[in-house]
């Protein structure tokens, strides 16, 4: 069925009960400029009310429809008791889209026996719905349209209420989070998710030694990449060790946390981002006294120049006894500290320092531990 400046087929009854079964039926010799207005022209036009209709095709892949050069595949602008089911392999339309079937229609249903496993695998051509205002809902019933106020698809099912239809502009990367776009319907990339860990350390590491009072590096850890590339994303770190000094010692003791970009911070981009002293030890020689650091390290900004809060506090023996009372000393932090790339894998070291230079002066660092505890 053919026609050269209309529709293949067109119905305008009402109240009948047809079939329209062909190989093809098209209006698709509509090659010259201006022959047919937006609409005029197509494959199937239905534009009153029949009802129990059938759109069918064959399944050896010939066109069921085919639209014109300004048409669609098949239009069906019936009103909303329209019945019927399509059921072809191919709907084919050229400027306007495959299928036209404006919201608010009755029960047009698609017959998978044609279609195969895939229903409408074989719809070629854009999808075109023309906007319109939002449909009654219906329970039972999964409605989609385009909508003339949001304008962009929407949906409801089982008359639960009208929902946006989110989209993705660009593909993001295999792994990533999703977040809201700026208009708070689409989603965009988020980047790599923050990873929660634990990481221990049980093997002792000694200070280098020598009458020194520069850093001196005890243990460390690695951290993951992304690991604190989250706000608020908090590593609560816990360390313990042992300290000695020589005689009559009037040293204080300052334990240190960095957090660098390359493994020992020995260079690369370092953050001090524990740095709490003891006070001078009263002329005292310490053998073996116990020392602990428990800090919490809350990321405040994330990503490139990330920067954190961190606060916590050393505990120390300072006495000659290791029996005694440990004394408490708070961190002097009063500022974020910062910036460092959370995105990538970074390093977290231990020093220690003594005020008073002397080669007898020694640190063992026994345990440390880092966990996310968000």
């Amino acid at each position: 069925m053919t026609g050269n400046c209309g529709w293949g087929y067109k119905n305008s009854s009402t109240g009948i009960i047809f079939t329209v079964s062909s190989t093809t039926a098209d209006g698709n010799n509509q090659s010259n400029a201006g022959i047919c207005a937006a609409n005029a022209c197509g494959g199937i036009q239905f534009t009153a009310n029949p009802t129990n209709w059938r759109v069918i095709g064959t399944r050896s892949g010939n066109d069921a429809v085919e639209g014109g050069n300004q048409g669609y595949g098949l239009d069906i602008s019936a009103p909303a008791s329209n019945t019927g089911v399509i059921a072809g392999d191919d709907f084919r339309g050229n400027n306007l889209g495959p299928i036209h079937m404006p919201a608010g229609l009755g029960n047009i249903g698609v017959d998978a026996a044609y279609f195969g496993s895939a229903v409408g695998s074989n719809i070629i051509g854009p999808e075109i719905l023309p906007e319109e205002t939002a449909p009654g809902g219906t329970a039972g019933q999964d409605i989609f349209w385009g909508d003339s106020t949001a304008h962009r698809f929407k949906m409801n099912n089982n008359n639960g209420g009208a929902f946006l239809i989110p989209g993705i502009n660009a593909a993001g990367v295999a792994g990533n989070g999703v977040k809201l776009a700026a208009n708070g319907i689409d989603i965009v990339d988020a980047g790599a998710p923050a990873i929660g860990f634990t990481m221990v350390n049980v093997t002792p590491v000694t200070s280098s030694g020598g009458s020194t009072t520069n850093d001196q590096n005890l243990m460390a850890l690695t951290i993951p990449a992304g690991s604190l590339n989250s706000v608020s994303r908090t590593l609560l770190v816990q360390l313990a060790g042992v300290y000695s000094t020589p005689a009559a010692s009037t040293t204080a003791v300052n334990v240190k946390l960095k957090l660098c970009t390359v493994s020992g911070c020995g260079s690369g981009t370092v953050l001090t981002l524990a740095n709490v002293s003891s006070t001078a030890l009263a002329g005292i020689q310490a053998t073996n006294d116990p020392f602990n650091l428990t800090f919490n390290i809350s990321t405040q900004t994330a990503g490139a120049t990330a920067s954190f809060e961190a606060h916590g506090n050393l505990t120390i023996d300072i006495s000659a006894l290791t029996t005694a009372a440990e004394g408490v000393f708070a961190d002097g932090n009063t500022t974020t500290i910062g910036t460092i790339d959370t995105t990538a894998q970074l390093f977290l070291q231990t020093a220690v320092a003594f005020t008073v230079a002397s080669a007898s002066n020694v640190a063992t660092q026994r345990q440390m531990i880092a966990d996310t505890v968000d």
